[in-house]
């Protein structure tokens, strides 16, 4: 069901994604208790994301001649 719905939208699918259809399948009542319930961390459907870090990311961009911009600062343990 969730692959149906972002088949033409982006490449990967979200936690947000399946929050939404675990809603719109009266599995939780809203998106928040999916998370609570599901897809936190030490959570039964939690996947720990696995990929570039933030340098070798920034660092590709910047190669390929691209602006690199950090969407949600908060999520990472970044100092100033």
């Amino acid at each position: 069901d969730v692959l149906a719905k972002v088949e033409n939208q982006a490449d990967r699918v979200t936690r947000t994604h399946i929050a939404k259809t675990l809603v719109e399948k009266n599995v939780v009542t809203r998106p928040q208790q999916a998370f609570d319930r599901f897809l936190k961390e030490g959570k039964r459907a939690f996947v720990k994301f696995e990929g570039l870090g933030l340098k070798e990311t920034i660092d590709v961009i910047h190669q390929s001649k691209g602006f690199a911009v950090l969407a949600h600062p908060t999520r990472y343990d970044l100092s100033a």
